[in-house]
């Protein structure tokens, strides 16, 4: 009977279990929370105003560590909005927060031309996007697999010394007036030339570090540049050996690796240290006679220090001043023929000048260039001018703030004799932080020409 009732109870219970189930369904685990999404500098960034070709490394991190599953590494993107097809994902993990290992994805967001400038003028994070069946899966939360899986809220990016909200700017400055105004006749003898911007503008390029090994300093820069392996630089405050002590002398750039810069310098061997320094890339201001037209150059060539270029019938004579530009041959831009020189002999096809008195200099007051074969010039021209300002003289004054107007004041030594047309020059360049795309720009006392390219 005591066995007969247990089963009746077994029977009464196990029918009451099934009217539960039927009642309210099979019991299912309960789900996961979807992992928290924030965004952050992986590094500081000494701005906060990111151009073109400027790179900002950025981390999405989640509250479990995170893998990837389907597709491919590039198959994951953080979306911005100032790039809503988004940055894709490199593969490399990285681990933020107490306890936590590999919870986030890191991601390098280079800014492109046809990034979308914000209103407000903001860099914000604001999704991930998934393709071609990739998806994450994150240690004790949801699986992500919703493209675009939104971050709420978006989350504004930071960078600057003191942080402030990462925006882009994309334009190069441009010109708003001068004064004298563009086609001014009758000009006071000895006035100087205001050249007025819509954003400032300066010659210089921050630096963030420094090192030195065997005579060679590596400096890297603030922001990305056009520097290139031959050119001149002029380091100003950037440490014990590495400049001329506040003067301003050039060096031959000899490696470019991304935003590092190296040159010789009687430097002491050091391991990188923060700097706060400056390179200048050198740059031209120049007055020139507008009939005095640029002769194309037709071969290179470089022996102690000494360059001979050849142009046929260039009509320039010992002593005057040139202006060498673009200079390139089969086997690339040559810039170490670049610059401003004074013509030390000549003959009716070939011209010749020392490559240590750049800027014109009377005196070498810069860094000599390796010996060039002679070889055929692809592209360069020569053009005589009067004065040839370098961007670091002092007869150039830059803006001090960041208020409105942006004016630079360009005080020339030498002016158009008589009524001979002239043009200043205004050579640009990514790293004239500069003039922008001003060119042809004329303090000439009788008349002025302005044109822009």
């Amino acid at each position: 009977m005591r066995r007969a009732g247990f089963n009746s109870r077994v029977k009464l219970f196990s029918a009451a279990v099934v009217a539960a189930i039927a009642l309210i369904g099979p019991v299912a685990p309960a789900s996961a929370a979807a992992s928290s999404i924030n965004v952050s500098n992986t590094s500081a960034l000494a701005s906060s105003v990111l151009g073109v070709g400027d790179t900002a490394n950025l981390r999405a991190c989640f509250q479990g560590t995170v893998a990837r599953s389907g597709g491919a590494n590039s198959d994951v993107k953080l979306r911005l909005n100032v790039r809503t097809a988004g940055v894709a994902w490199g593969g490399v993990r990285s681990s933020f927060g107490p306890g936590l290992t590999d919870n986030c994805l890191d991601f390098s967001y280079v800014v492109a031309g046809d990034d979308a400038v914000a209103t407000p003028n903001e860099i914000k994070a604001t999704g991930i996007l998934l393709s071609n069946s990739a998806q994450l899966s994150v240690t004790g939360f949801d699986a992500v697999t919703a493209s675009p899986t939104s971050i709420s809220p978006e989350q504004v990016l930071q960078g600057g010394m003191t942080p402030m909200p990462l925006s882009l700017d994309l334009a190069d400055p441009t010109l708003s007036g001068s004064t004298p105004a563009d086609g001014a006749t009758g000009v006071a003898y000895g006035n100087d030339l205001l050249l007025t911007f819509d954003e400032r503008v300066s010659p210089t390029v921050g630096l963030v570090s420094r090192s030195c090994s065997g005579g060679t300093a590596t400096v890297t820069t603030l922001r990305d540049h056009n520097i290139t392996v031959g050119e001149l630089v002029a380091p100003l405050q950037v440490g014990p050996g590495y400049d001329s002590s506040g003067l301003i002398s050039y060096y031959r750039v000899t490696a470019v690796v991304g935003r590092n810069v190296s040159y010789s310098v009687a430097c002491s061997n050091e391991a990188s240290t923060i700097t706060s320094g400056v390179l200048i890339p050198i740059r031209y201001i120049s007055i020139a006679e507008d009939a005095d037209t640029a002769k194309n150059l037709s071969n290179l060539e470089i022996s102690s220090n000494v360059a001979t270029v050849t142009s046929n019938s260039h009509g320039f004579e010992v002593g005057d001043t040139v202006m060498v530009e673009a200079a390139a041959t089969a086997g690339g831009a040559q810039p170490q023929f670049n610059g401003a020189y004074v013509i030390t002999a000549a003959n009716a096809n070939t011209f010749s000048f020392d490559t240590r008195n750049a800027a014109a200099s009377t005196t070498a007051n810069v860094a000599g260039a390796a010996n060039f074969a002679s070889t055929a010039a692809t592209a360069g021209t020569a053009r005589r001018v009067f004065e040839a300002i370098a961007n670091a003289s002092n007869k150039l004054t830059y803006p001090s703030s960041n208020v409105a107007p942006f004016s630079v004041t360009i005080n020339p030594l030498e002016l158009c004799p008589g009524a001979l047309l002239c043009i200043c020059a205004c050579r640009q360049g990514r790293l004239w932080t500069p003039l922008g795309v001003v060119t042809q720009v004329s303090p000439m006392r009788q008349a002025l020409i302005l044109e822009l390219e």
